[in-house]
């Protein structure tokens, strides 16, 4: 029988669900997952991005950076780079970004962890960066691909790492973002310090071709980690025209109705009490396996009471015909039984790109030396 454990989370009711248009903005968007990278420059080219913001850190909000913690602390941003019309980054409240223009904002962020001081050889940390709105936890955009195991040997860990992707709408003025962290287990025999961490935040205007959705189950069931792959079904959001999709019907097909590149963004938060259990995903046009459309971030230990994961993934998918059919498959990657996203969402966005020309997106399957 799987154990439960309570959670102080609330669900952005508006998140992934505005009608109509939204307006192309500015902005700059890298992803590295996988052996792939994207990048999107802002046009015109500025140190700060028309309607952006990005802000680093690498302390939380009490000026420590150990996050051998089990009460959520937020990031401590020592650094902003922001437009003032936009948002505020105000000395006074360094762990918050205030929303200055009522609307619906993309988020992205990157913390990389590091292994401290080995007390405890053997075992294992495990860490999470959820998004906080007002104070109070959303259901949407956990990162927990974050799993250490600590040891002397050459074995171990030294670094991991979290990331998220996600679409906030209909935040109002003098809302504030915070990113919160604490372990995902109640085991602290070894330290963790947090690395410089990023946020970037932009407001998303009227004219993007964009679809969004949210998940808690597959086409099979709600356990993500069955012998086969199975497809999510997603509850429409925003769904432009552009895009076809029934919450009725064949929920997991999201039609791209024209030939274009479709930049995705996709997490998945993960929950179980499997033992070396791992989720992977496949993202896949037609029914078949777009290139480096994989994601296989979710390793669940359940040793030292680690029973949290997520999974991510994002890159450019290019259609070569109208109607082409995309979805996003999960399944077993190592031990089986149940792992569930956990009282949580799922969440896709995908943009349709106007102008592939401002676009780079490659590959690659090698180093150019070494292991």
């Amino acid at each position: 029988m799987m154990t439960t454990r309570t959670r102080t989370l609330q669900s952005n009711s508006k998140t992934f669900s505005f009608p109509g248009k939204r307006s192309l903005p500015t902005w700059f968007a890298s992803a590295l997952l996988g052996c792939s990278i994207i990048f999107l420059p802002s046009s015109p080219v500025e140190a700060t991005v028309e309607k952006g913001a990005r802000l680093q850190g690498s302390t939380l909000q009490d000026d420590t950076t150990s996050l051998k913690i089990t009460t959520h602390k937020a990031i401590k941003w020592s650094s902003s780079d922001l437009d003032p019309s936009h948002f505020e980054h105000a000395p006074s409240n360094p762990t918050r970004l205030k929303i200055k223009v009522a609307g619906d904002y993309f988020l992205s962020f990157t913390a990389p962890v590091y292994t401290g001081n080995i007390t405890n050889a053997g075992k294992r940390s495990s860490q999470e960066f959820v998004i906080s709105k007002n104070g109070t936890v959303l259901t949407e955009g956990a990162a927990r691909s974050t799993y250490i195991r600590h040891d002397t040997s050459e074995q171990h860990h030294t670094a991991s790492s979290g990331h998220t992707a996600v679409l906030l709408r209909g935040l109002s003025v003098n809302d504030y973002i915070e990113i919160k962290t604490k372990r995902v287990h109640t085991s602290n025999a070894n330290d963790t310090v947090l690395g410089t961490a990023t946020l970037y935040a932009e407001k998303v205007e009227s004219s993007r071709t964009i679809f969004t959705g949210t998940a808690t189950r597959t086409v099979a069931s709600t356990n993500l980690n069955g012998a086969s792959v199975s497809p999510l079904q997603w509850t429409e959001g925003a769904k432009d025209s552009g895009f076809t999709h029934s919450n009725s019907s064949n929920s997991q097909n999201i039609t791209l109705d024209a030939v274009a590149k479709y930049l995705v963004f996709v997490n998945v938060p993960l929950d179980g009490n499997q033992a070396r259990a791992s989720v992977k995903m496949e993202v896949k046009l037609g029914g078949t396996m777009v290139p480096g459309g994989y994601a296989g971030q979710g390793y669940i230990r359940w040793g030292d009471g680690i029973r949290d994961a997520s999974i991510h993934w994002a890159g450019v998918v290019t259609t070569t015909s109208a109607n082409q059919v995309l979805t996003l498959e999960v399944g077993k990657d190592a031990s089986g039984n149940t792992i569930t996203i956990g009282g949580e969402k799922a969440t896709i966005l995908i943009e349709k790109l106007s102008n592939a020309n401002s676009l780079f997106a490659a590959s690659a399957t090698q180093l150019v030396s070494g292991d």
